[in-house]
């Protein structure tokens, strides 16, 4: 990124982050508070872009519903996926089964299923994956329906957003 006056040249941050933080990010940039008519699954890296420290990540986990959950120092594939995301190696990769656990922390090249090692984390992790694929298919709607006063996905995230 840059942002003469605001992110340090050379400046680096190796927390998680994603395109869902755009939109809250742009809205605390900008000084507005990001919609509420709906469940916004970013939190804004405006702390990160600014060089503040931060107490905790913004986000403790990454979930892709339905694929992959990275926590902390694990990331667990919830299905068959090349190790090491979409970074040009998929050909020369064979693909991982589902449940494959890695140690990013000393295996950042994700070459070590530690599945069998770490059973409670693995368990842990699915348990994560399950109630945020549940949140998901619960905050989802179809494409075009916009959200209104009545709708229970739209009245949850406005009693979730109170909260925070």
């Amino acid at each position: 990124m840059r942002w003469p006056g605001t992110i340090e040249p050379g400046s680096t941050n190796d927390q998680i982050t994603g395109i869902i933080d755009l939109l809250p990010t742009f809205c605390a940039i900008a000084g507005v508070d990001s919609p509420g008519d709906r469940v916004i699954d970013g939190r804004s890296i405006l702390p990160y872009m600014r060089g503040e420290k931060v107490e905790k990540p913004i986000h403790e986990s990454f979930i892709v519903p339905g694929s992959v959950i990275r926590h902390g120092q694990w990331k667990l594939l919830v299905r068959d996926l090349t190790p090491g995301g979409k970074s040009g190696r998929e050909g020369k990769r064979p693909s991982a089964p589902a449940g494959s656990l890695f140690n990013l922390q000393v295996d950042p090249g994700e070459t070590r299923d530690v599945s069998a090692d770490h059973p409670e984390i693995v368990a842990d992790l699915r348990r994560q994956m399950d109630a945020a694929v549940r949140e998901f298919e619960s905050n989802s709607r179809p494409i075009g329906r916009l959200p209104s006063a009545e709708d229970p996905a739209t009245k949850k995230n406005r009693k979730k957003r109170s909260k925070q």
